[in-house]
């Protein structure tokens, strides 16, 4: 079963209004639609990724990172929405015959639950393209590439211990959505 607890909910609430800062760049009346859209784009990435890990028998959580949210404040100054707010972290736990935990998932598992989660954040991007929502869709884009960014415990560093060329292939598209939709 799927949960969020309230730390949880809590954290994705403050990426959500760091995230909605950014790209809002001082607009009080753009900021509650990027809040919004925030909120909805974290929200599907982690719910994802719980579903993912639960396949595996582990269990997923995001967790907002403090100094990512102070690089995401300063960067929106110089308006580059980036949007470095937090992380998922997965973790699979068995005990062992003494009663003490191991870990079952190895840096593939883990990476895949990563990938998976951002690929359902491309494909509602670019369901809001085709929509005609192309704010929607650039906001989509640029988290996908923050996502992307080889930042300890973030996805694209899980991606790159996997598979480098997965990761290259996924920042490729995102840049090219970005591009192509602005």
């Amino acid at each position: 079963m799927i949960k969020f607890d309230k730390i949880e909910i809590r954290d994705i609430v403050i990426a959500s209004v760091f995230m909605g800062f950014a790209f809002s760049l001082f607009n009080v009346n753009l900021f509650v639609y990027y809040f919004f859209l925030a909120v909805i784009f974290v929200f599907v990435k982690i719910f994802v990724a719980k579903l993912v890990a639960e396949r595996y028998n582990a269990k997923s959580y995001f967790k907002v990172w403090p100094a990512g949210l102070v690089i995401t404040a300063v960067l929106s100054f110089f308006k580059l929405p980036v949007m470095l707010v937090g992380t998922t972290e997965t973790h699979g736990y068995k005990f062992g015959r003494w009663k003490f935990r191991q870990s079952r998932l190895n840096v593939k598992d883990i990476a895949v639950v990563s990938f998976v989660s951002l690929v359902a954040v491309m494909v509602l991007s670019a369901a809001f393209y085709l929509l005609n929502i192309r704010w929607a869709a650039v906001f989509g884009s640029w988290f996908l590439l923050s996502s992307l960014i080889p930042v300890k415990n973030f996805d694209g560093e899980k991606m790159i211990k996997w598979d480098p060329g997965v990761w290259v292939t996924m920042v490729i598209l995102s840049i090219l959505m970005i591009v192509f939709w602005m």
